[in-house]
């Protein structure tokens, strides 16, 4: 039997877990039940990217922001905020922040600066910051993302080109 020993870290998340990153290896010698720190900080980006690039079928004036499900995941159509507006930049940053907090746990005082707009592309970046909990400890985390228009590319891929389930 093999000794139990203790880490830094986390309970990894039922998708994390079930992410083969060694395909060619039939049998996992350990199986992934705990992740370290960066590894958890790498699992709420990726999950974070998914949920602001995901849009939900509700209008903002819709969203029950206590009870959301799986209905209505994602963020509302953005088109509805004009991002020269300071008053909608405030509106927005608040719905992606209380997006965030009612479907990433593991994120706590979740706080989102609006960042530019790119007409082009019409690609908005946005900053993400909170404190990042695991067990009874937390720790600071900030990262950037993009959300992008439906149908287009925003932030698919997480560290180091990791690509998102």
């Amino acid at each position: 039997m093999r000794p139990l020993h203790s880490t830094d870290g986390a309970r990894a998340p039922l998708f994390d877990r079930l992410i083969d990153e060694t395909p060619s290896v039939t049998a996992e010698p350990i199986p992934r039940i705990a992740i370290d720190i960066e590894a958890l900080a790498r699992s709420i980006e990726r999950e974070v990217r998914m949920l602001l690039n995901t849009r939900c079928p509700l209008r903002e004036s819709e969203v029950d922001y206590g009870a959301r499900t799986v209905i209505d995941y994602g963020l509302v159509d953005l088109n509805a905020f004009f991002t020269d507006s300071v008053e909608d930049k405030r509106r927005l940053a608040s719905h992606v922040a209380r997006t965030i907090a009612a479907y990433e746990p593991r994120l706590a005082s979740v706080n989102v600066t609006i960042g530019g707009l790119h007409r082009e592309t019409r690609v908005l970046e946005v900053e993400v910051s909170g404190e990042m909990r695991y067990g009874t400890v937390t720790q600071p985390i900030a990262f950037p993302v993009r959300i992008a228009p439906p149908g287009e590319e925003g932030d698919e891929q997480g560290e180091a080109g990791e690509t998102a389930r």
